[in-house]
């Protein structure tokens, strides 16, 4: 198994458009591109009079950070979701609130499995 090297931790908005810059799968790209459109831009120039908005400020508090930033792909993101679902499936289910939850885990992984076995023919790449 490959060795995970350390790295410090990057935003989440940083680490979906430097993966943007990289080669990545049609699938993966239309994602982080989905998602980055989501992500309210940061105004990086700070000698403008116009300050950032109070939105723009608590999204870039709240926002995630990643220490490696290679869960973006989709088939890493797979594999974690994996894990978690084998980890969770083992235990038990006599919460609602855990069994609804690894029903939406297993409905993703379902849908990841759909989205890699047709991206070619969904997104054209």
């Amino acid at each position: 198994m490959s060795r995970i090297t350390s790295q410090p931790p990057v935003k989440l908005d940083v680490a979906v458009a430097r993966t943007l810059l990289e080669p990545v799968d049609a699938a993966t790209r239309a994602d982080l591109q989905a998602a980055q459109a989501l992500m309210p831009g940061k105004n990086l120039d700070t000698e403008t009079i116009d300050p950032t908005g109070l939105v723009g400020e608590v999204f870039t508090l709240i926002m995630p950070s990643l220490t490696n930033p290679g869960v973006l792909r989709l088939e890493r993101r797979r594999l974690l979701l994996d894990r978690l679902e084998a980890r969770a499936g083992a235990r038990s289910h006599d919460d609602p609130l855990a069994a609804s939850m690894l029903m939406a885990l297993r409905h993703e992984l379902a849908n990841l499995v759909l989205l890699r076995r047709n991206r070619d023919s969904l997104i054209e790449g």
